[in-house]
């Protein structure tokens, strides 16, 4: 562990195949400094504790692991709607979550470091109102602030021609914000 929280692994340190996920190793110590120091900076900005307050259920303890390249194996051609890669994503591997990030995108790995930490928050709160009724999060409540007749995608794959047209982009971020609940609150 850090003073975080969070468990910081490198190079051999990681895995390289997560189910649906393949990354590349990074091994450039240059990168790697680079990287660990963007990271302690956006670690900073969370008060002391607040990573242990996303441990949940079986989930003890939370692993980062900086990567290169984060391919998902489910496409085929490699490219769907103008992704090629991912930034990164967040898995449970058995008694821990783990957040995996690209880290050769430097300009822009303090904002996914963000949208996957806000999926462990999403994970948590998911958790919570599934065991507290009195919880102030739920699925259907977060529903309910989308536009009338508003659906996500459900995919980010397919998408439907209606979430291309601009009818909503003044409700989301983003195309990839209509994909999933789960994207909309992450990319926010």
């Amino acid at each position: 562990g850090n003073k975080y929280g969070i468990e910081i692994r490198i190079a051999e340190q990681m895995e390289v195949d997560y189910n649906d996920y393949k990354v590349e190793e990074i091994l450039d110590e240059y990168q790697i400094k680079q990287a660990l120091e963007i990271v302690e900076r956006a670690l900073n900005l969370y008060p002391e504790g607040f990573f242990r307050q996303l441990l949940y259920g079986s989930i003890r303890e939370i692993e980062l692991h900086l990567s290169g390249t984060v391919t998902n194996l489910e496409i085929p051609d490699g490219e769907v709607n103008g992704f090629t890669s991912y930034s990164g994503f967040v898995q449970t591997r058995g008694e821990r979550a783990v957040i995996v990030t690209d880290i050769k995108e430097i300009g822009s790995l303090e904002s996914y470091l963000h949208h996957e930490i806000f999926h462990l928050i999403d994970d948590k709160l998911t958790f919570d109102a599934g065991i507290r009724p009195d919880a102030m999060y739920s699925e259907e409540k977060w529903m309910r602030l989308n536009p009338e007749g508003f659906k996500y995608a459900g995919s980010t794959f397919e998408l439907p021609e209606e979430l291309l047209s601009r009818e909503y982009d003044e409700w989301f971020v983003d195309l990839y914000s209509k994909t999933f609940p789960r994207e909309d609150r992450a990319r926010i």
